[in-house]
Formats: structure tokens, sequence, C-alpha cells
């Protein structure tokens, strides 16, 4: 199977996992000339830019949701139901 090398996936790792590769940044740094080892840092790096954009964003989510003062949380089956006789609600 051929898989485009620029496609977009999505991993879900825990945070601790993350930590840790950015932990062995140093030791791969003393070797950082040879082969594919600046091109791990790379990714280290982006992997950990991205998990704490995905946090702050989850924070902001949740931060909005609570400072909101809506008493229910707003999801899409409760905009669309138009069934006749049903109040919205569930």
């Amino acid at each position: 199977m051929a898989i485009d090398p620029d496609r977009e996936i999505t991993i879900t790792l825990p945070f601790g996992m993350i930590e840790k590769l950015r932990k062995v940044k140093p030791i791969l740094s003393m070797f950082r000339d040879e082969g594919d080892v600046g091109a791990v840092i790379e990714i280290i790096d982006a992997i950990h830019a991205g998990a704490l954009e995905y946090v702050r964003e989850e924070e902001g989510e949740l931060m909005s949701y609570l400072t909101s003062g809506d008493d229910e949380l707003d999801t899409p089956d409760d905009d669309d139901d138009d069934t006749p006789g049903s109040s919205g609600r569930t």
C-alpha cells in the first residue's frame, strides 16, 4: 500500500511519552550530524509543539464552557430535533 508521505494523520499519545521524547533530545543532539538524527529531532519538536497546541485549545474550550454560564453542553444532536411532539430534550 502506497501512502502519501505528506498526508496528515492524528495519533493519540499520553503527554508523558512526548515528554520522554523531549528528554532524549540532548543525547540525540550529540549525534545530529549522523544520518537522520536531525530529522528525528525536528519530528520530536513538531510532536511536542502540536501536543502543546492541542492542550491549549482543549483548555480554552473548557474554560469558555465553564465561564459561559450555560447549563447544558451544546451538542449537534440537541440542535436538530424536529420530531413532532418532542421538546428537543432526551
